[in-house]
């Protein structure tokens, strides 16, 4: 798992950019996962969820590893 850095545009209906961005970091197994997970988490988040979505406009890897999840036994 890898730390990716994710540029979104929200877009309005026909309207595929309205200026507004969101930005986030996701760990993720690859570029187009962090792309998924960052556009599914981002749109739950806007004000007009029926005319409103979110696309991935700019992915690019963390330099760092992502911390390895560790389950108690």
């Amino acid at each position: 798992m890898n730390l990716y850095r994710v540029v979104l545009s929200v877009a309005q209906a026909a309207q595929l950019n309205t200026g507004r961005q969101i930005k986030a970091e996701v760990v993720a197994h690859s570029r187009l996962d962090a792309a998924l997970i960052a556009e599914g988490a981002a749109d739950v988040t806007l004000n007009r969820p029926d005319i409103e979505y979110t696309h991935a406009v700019s992915v690019i890897p963390v330099n760092k590893q992502a911390p390895a999840m560790s389950v108690a036994a």
